[in-house]
């Protein structure tokens, strides 16, 4: 009988790690010139939607106040 403990065993072919670079997370920040101009731009824009909608919630209470 052969000793199962000494044969190689066989790894897969791609590990989980293997594709960590391409893997991006929220937290990580984007090394490239046009990624960074990208997310500030991105980010530029989530905050004027916001001042937006804080805009027309008040200008629609102000009008309901007044009519």
């Amino acid at each position: 009988m052969t000793d199962m403990s000494n044969l190689p065993t066989a790894e897969p072919n791609t590990s989980p790690m293997q594709n960590s670079k391409k893997m991006t997370t929220p937290t990580q920040k984007p090394s490239h010139t046009s990624a960074k101009r990208a997310e500030e731009n991105n980010r530029a824009a989530d905050q004027v939607q916001v001042l937006v909608r804080r805009i027309r919630k008040r200008t629609s209470v102000y009008f309901h106040l007044t009519n």
